[in-house]
């Protein structure tokens, strides 16, 4: 749907290598008690504990837009 206009990553908190680059995002989600999955748009979460496709496609459009 957005081609090459994207990338999707996905990091496994659990590896030390992600949980030093992402310590910051981390301890956010920790103090705000937020359950994995966290996905992220622009290195900023915009969802917590579950994907959603069409919400997700929505918040990828406004980023694009910007």
């Amino acid at each position: 749907m957005f081609g090459d206009q994207i990338s999707v990553h996905y990091h496994d908190a659990a590896s030390p290598e992600v949980k030093a680059q992402f310590s910051g995002i981390l301890k956010e989600a920790s103090d705000c008690d937020w359950p994995y999955p966290l996905v992220l748009v622009n290195d900023r979460i915009v969802m917590v504990g579950d994907v959603d496709a069409y919400h997700l496609s929505g918040l990828i459009q406004q980023a694009l837009a910007n």
